[in-house]
This record gives structure tokens, C-alpha cells and sequence, in this order.
């Protein structure tokens, strides 16, 4: 099996196997996809067809159990991760670990030298891209290019395109300084079309609207309708930020993903999240937050900041207490721009291991603000329920008599009666 992340040397290439499903490809393509996004890169689709020929995109062993084990990882619900058996014996504890294969001697070794953090799936995808990003600057087949902004801007440009010279380029330096193979060896040939061919499937697998190539936006963050709406951590309102490592994906949570990190009781957050709320009418509004039961949502002190124009709440949640929607609260909101943000910072020692979880926001509205109800019917009354604004009265009504409100025996001419019938209370009321 495939390589290993600067090794030094070049290693096996076989042809990767996984036992993933399409769904679950997509879905280790997306994490792959959102990180490099996160990282400056735009064009995931490159670090895909690493992953993809590395270990046809598997990161545990449950995945690809012909390989060998490597450490635990909670990733793999706690079991190992994939280790490449291109070193020899597994009994050795040696060979590249998780999708991208990283490989510094024995398993120790490796991570020693490159963190634990890259036996989870995030933390082996955000550390492979300063080691391209180097690979980018070292290469012989590219020109031009010195520093890591500019390394990422060339990757964002290269099209997916036998023949392309850019793509050509990235081929050949994937196998000669990922790989270890070089052209002058009898591996060339085979092990560079290996990683063409993958980076090329893999891109139509997916498709290009998937990967968001070159010049693609982050998603839209839409407004908030008059009726509220839920902000899924999917969601283009949804922005998460700190040490990519960090961060972990699960598919679990409301939609079928959610993203968790470890509490800490550091003096600033080293990971946080923020929901923007985008409010198209102003209104009173219950905010909730989804925290289901797991172990992902384990965090007793979690601290939700809702900022609105000046004002700032802090509203500390035992995320463990409710298996659903929580509230945090009901807040007058004018229109325009709100945000809810979720830090790491809980006062939970690091050393607990506590797991704080990032999921859906919900808006739902409660009622209209006083105010806007006012603008909305300039004749409502100050004494009239908030929100139960009438249709205006018809402009004869104040000339009917109060006494034409109260009920008389059948003497009214059919006229006033079908008067009566035709004008709103409102029009008696406020002659009272």
C-alpha cells in the first residue's frame, strides 16, 4: 500500500482498497473538501486524489481491514486507525497512518514528529496541507513559486485536465515529493498514473460543483424569514474557526453531521463557532440550540453569546441536559444583523477530555416588537394587544353612534343593522 508523507523514500503503490460506501466517500471527500477550504484551498479536489490512491479514502482500519492497525483513534469510534503495511510485518508498529499516510519510522515515531492530532480525519487533512504546500515550493517541475501564498494560489488554479501543463506538473510532483518516487526510476511510470488516475475520478465522482473550484464563495447566508428558521452547522450563516486540527466532523446530529471539539479551560477560545442571524423583520424571537444526547454534547457549562447592535448575553448550558432543542432565551431582535457564538473556553479542564458540540440554531418567533406593531397600524390603540393589529375602519364608521354597538330588539332598520355587521368593533371601542 501507498506511502507515506515525507518519508523520504519511495514506498509500494498498490492499488487502494476501501470497504467505504458511495455516501460515506462523499462524506470523507466533504471533510476533505472543508478543511482545505478552511486552509486556503479551494480546490480540494488535488488532496482527494491523494487520499484517494493513499488508501481509497480510508482512515480506520474497520475501513480496510486488510492493512495494518495502527493507534486508536476517536475518529474510529475509538479503534485504530489504518496503517500502511508498505514497511513490512505489522508486528513492527511501523507504516504511514491515517488517509494521507504519514510516516516518520514506527508508529511513535510518527507521531512525535507530526502530533497526535493526525490520528483524527481532520487533523491528518489539515496537517497535509503545509507538507504540499512545501512540496509545492520544493518542486522541480514548478516555476515561480516561493512562498506559501503563492503555493496555495497555484493550486487553486490547476485544472483537473490531462495534458494541462499545470496538472501535468501537480502529477509529477505528487509522486516525486509525496510519493519518493523519481523519473528516473523504474516506479515512474506506474505510480504517477496511479495518482493521475484517482485525482481524475475522484474529481468526477464528486463533480466540480462539489469541489467549488478556483473562484467559488463560501455558501450564502441567507435571511431570516419573518417566521424564524434553523441554522444547520452546514448552513452559510454557520462559520467555525481556530485550529483546523482541532475540530472533529461526525455523521450524527440533525441533518446527519455535526462538528464537536475538547472543551478547555484556557483563558481565550482556541476553537469557536458563530451563527449569524440575518433578520429580514425585526421581532421578538426564541433562540435554541440543538444538543442531542451523546457523547459529543458532553459539556455542562457551555457559553452561548448572543450579541445584537450593543447588547451582550452569556448564557451558560449543561449541553448533556436535553436531548433536543434547548432554549437560551428570548431576545427583541431588529432587523439586520444578530449573531450566537460557541467557544471552547467552558472552564472544563482540557485535561478532561470533555467533548463540547457545534450543531443547529433555531429561530422561532414569539411576537412582534410594540413598536412594530405602531408603525405597522398607525390608528391601533395603546391599550390593544401587541400583535393583534385590525384592518383599518371604513371611513363613514365614526359617524355611527355609540349607541348603534349595543344590541336592541329587532327596531334597528335593516340599513344600521347591515352596518353594524359590516364595521369592526373597533370602531365602538375606540369612541368608549
Amino acid at each position: 500500500m501507498a506511502l507515506v508523507a515525507g518519508c523520504g523514500q519511495a514506498q509500494e503503490l498498490e492499488e487502494a482498497r476501501s470497504d467505504l460506501s458511495a455516501s460515506a466517500r462523499r462524506a470523507r471527500a466533504e471533510m476533505i473538501r472543508d478543511v482545505a477550504f478552511m486552509n486556503g484551498i479551494t480546490n480540494g479536489a488535488l488532496l482527494g486524489g491523494i487520499g484517494d490512491t493513499e488508501t481509497g479514502l480510508a482512515h480506520c482500519w474497520s475501513e480496510a481491514t486488510w492493512a495494518c492497525q495502527g493507534p486508536n483513534s476517536s475518529s474510529c469510534g475509538g479503534g485504530p486507525v489504518i496503517a500502511g503495511a508498505g514497511d513490512g510485518p505489522c508486528n513492527l508498529l511501523q507504516g504511514g497512518l491515517g488517509i494521507f499516510q504519514f510516516d516518520g519510522g514506527t508508529f511513535d515515531q510518527t507521531l512525535a514528529r507530526d502530533g497526535v492530532e493526525i490520528l483524527t480525519i481532520e487533523g491528518n487533512v489539515a496537517h497535509v496541507i503545509p507538507f504540499v504546500t512545501n512540496m509545492v515550493i520544493r518542486s522541480m517541475f514548478i516555476d515561480g513559486v516561493d512562498t506559501e501564498v503563492q503555493a496555495l494560489d497555484w493550486m487553486n488554479q490547476v485544472p483537473i485536465q490531462p495534458g494541462d501543463a499545470r496538472y501535468e506538473a501537480w502529477i509529477s510532483t505528487v509522486t516525486r515529493y509525496y510519493n519518493g518516487c523519481s523519473p528516473t526510476s523504474s516506479c515512474w511510470m506506474t505510480r504517477r498514473g496511479h495518482y493521475e488516475t484517482n485525482t481524475r475520478e475522484i474529481d468526477a465522482e464528486m463533480g466540480a460543483a462539489f469541489w467549488g473550484r478556483y473562484t467559488t464563495p463560501p455558501p450564502t447566508c441567507l435571511p431570516v424569514p419573518r417566521e424564524g428558521r434553523t441554522i444547520d452547522e452546514t448552513d452559510g450563516c454557520y462559520t467555525d474557526g481556530g485550529a483546523p486540527a482541532s475540530w472533529r466532523t461526525e455523521m450524527a446530529g440533525l441533518g446527519g453531521r455535526l462538528r464537536w471539539t475538547y472543551a478547555s479551560n484556557a483563558a481565550d477560545d482556541d476553537n469557536f463557532a458563530e451563527w449569524q442571524i440575518d433578520l429580514a423583520i425585526p421581532g421578538k424571537y426564541r433562540i435554541e440550540v440543538y444538543t442531542p444526547r451523546s457523547e459529543f454534547f458532553a459539556s455542562k457549562h457551555a457559553r452561548y453569546i448572543v450579541t445584537r447592535g450593543s447588547e451582550r448575553d452569556e448564557v451558560e448550558l449543561d449541553q448533556s441536559a436535553v436531548d433536543g432543542f434547548q432554549s437560551i432565551g428570548e431576545y427583541e431582535l431588529a432587523a439586520g444583523a444578530a449573531k450566537v457564538r460557541l467557544g471552547d473556553r467552558t472552564g472544563e479542564p482540557y485535561a478532561q477530555r470533555v467533548k463540547i458540540g457545534f450543531d443547529a440554531l433555531r429561530l422561532t418567533r414569539v411576537e412582534a416588537p410594540a413598536a412594530m406593531v405602531a408603525e405597522a397600524d398607525p390608528i391601533a390603540q395603546a391599550g390593544d394587544p401587541p400583535g393583534e393589529a385590525l384592518p383599518h375602519a371604513p371611513e363613514e364608521a365614526p359617524q355611527i353612534e355609540a349607541e348603534s354597538c349595543q344590541t336592541n330588539s329587532g327596531s334597528a332598520p335593516m340599513l344600521l343593522i347591515l352596518a353594524l355587521l359590516l364595521v369592526p368593533s373597533r370602531a365602538c371601542r375606540a369612541r368608549d
